[in-house]
């Protein structure tokens, strides 16, 4: 995704249709992020191309199929379980900050204590601890310029403290400014793994109105797609009485 999950971009699909019952790796193959984080929960789900604009997000042996369409805006238009939703994202340092309609989330990476992050850009102004010395939680350990405000980094355990930027350095985003030998890794709190799947009863992205009309405009749409190259999928949405 630049979303941690997804790969929206451009797909090669074939447009013969084989005679085997499986295609090649690459048309189907899914493609996988680093799992996000939710309150200390991590959701590794895969995304697979099923159509142009249509995949299936997989979690835990759960499904859901998702219509996804780009915006002029960068954003992204999805359909899921017969609704529409706008989403938009932004890269941070700490992980993607969501927007799906008016409700925002950030999706955090799996952070490491031992590691001190610089969230923002800005200068390392000063170390405030030498080198080496040892440190507890919540312990100034150097200060920052960012947006022409002097703020300090407390750092999140006890631990011996290791700067790798010297004081005057320019700092991105992400970079690590020191390493922090932690005291006690079992009180580190460790992400786990989602357990369940996706709700019960989710149905398909997008409604098809009854009607003969409607209904061939959608079946044409599922051959189409098969003819593509991508998944197949069960004969049974052929079915038609004459």
């Amino acid at each position: 995704m630049n979303l941690h999950m997804f790969d929206f971009a451009p797909f090669p699909f074939l447009h013969a249709p084989s005679s085997t019952p499986t295609h090649p790796p690459h048309i189907h193959a899914p493609t996988q992020r680093t799992p996000p984080l939710i309150i200390g929960i991590k959701y590794s789900i895969t995304a697979t191309r099923r159509a142009p604009l249509t995949y299936r997000l997989t979690l835990n042996n759960t499904h859901v199929d998702a219509v996804v369409r780009t915006l002029n805006d960068g954003g992204l238009l999805m359909q899921v379980d017969g609704q529409s939703h706008v989403v938009h994202y932004e890269e941070e340092a700490l992980g993607t900050r969501l927007t799906i309609d008016t409700s925002t989330a950030l999706l955090t990476n799996d952070t490491d204590p031992s590691c001190l992050v610089a969230t923002s850009p800005g200068k390392l102004l000063r170390h405030l601890v030498q080198d080496g010395t040892h440190v507890g939680a919540d312990t100034p350990y150097a200060e920052v310029e960012v947006m022409k405000m002097v703020m300090p980094l407390l750092t999140p355990v006890a631990g011996v403290l290791h700067f790798l930027f010297p004081e005057g350095s320019v700092l991105s985003a992400g970079d690590v400014l020191a390493r922090l030998d932690v005291d006690d890794s079992a009180s580190v709190r460790k992400s786990v793994p989602c357990t369940t799947g996706f709700p019960v009863g989710l149905g398909p992205p997008l409604v098809v109105e009854k009607g003969v009309e409607q209904e061939y405009k959608h079946t044409l749409q599922l051959v189409d797609a098969v003819l593509a190259g991508v998944l197949l999928i069960s004969l049974s949405v052929f079915t038609c009485v004459c």
